[in-house]
């Protein structure tokens, strides 16, 4: 199905690292911004993810934000970002400028350069992806909160 279908970002799932604290920033940011439009955020390490989402694995979800519509429709990563953009006041032109197709592919190797060097970054070892399973724990919708200090206009 076509990225752009109809279905409004409140009906979708936004899937992240609940660790990560680059992602709570940028979880925390969509949701100030979208407020009630907002998608339903659920850390990749809750246990409902996994119910809800089968076919999902864990480790893919750690690597990069999955953007999961009604229609079981999956983005990930730098298209994921691109969805919520384009649907995001005054972001709309970004996610529009992300869709070109050269632009696409930088984004993609943009996106993916970040997520490797997520520790470097200042999301912390935590981020690393050699880290046993099972460790995230209830942790992650406790940490979220305590990101709402960013501030700024700054995109994801």
């Amino acid at each position: 199905m076509n990225a752009g279908n109809s279905a409004s970002l409140s009906e979708r799932v936004l899937i992240y690292d609940g660790q990560c604290s680059l992602c709570l920033r940028s979880v925390e940011w969509i949701r100030k911004r979208l407020e009630d439009e907002a998608p339903e955020f659920l850390a990749a390490r809750d246990p409902v993810v996994a119910q809800r989402f089968p076919d999902l694995r864990e480790e893919a979800l750690l690597e990069e934000m999955h953007l999961v519509g009604p229609d079981g429709e999956v983005l990930k990563g730098s298209r994921a970002v691109e969805e919520v953009l384009r649907r995001t006041p005054r972001w709309s032109w970004v996610g529009l400028l992300l869709a070109l197709p050269v632009i696409r592919r930088l984004a993609r190797r943009v996106y993916a350069w970040v997520a490797d060097h997520r520790t470097a970054l200042g999301c912390g070892e935590h981020c690393s992806l050699s880290e046993p399973k099972g460790t995230g724990g209830s942790t992650e919708a406790e940490a979220l909160p305590a990101q709402t200090r960013e501030g700024g206009d700054r995109g994801p």
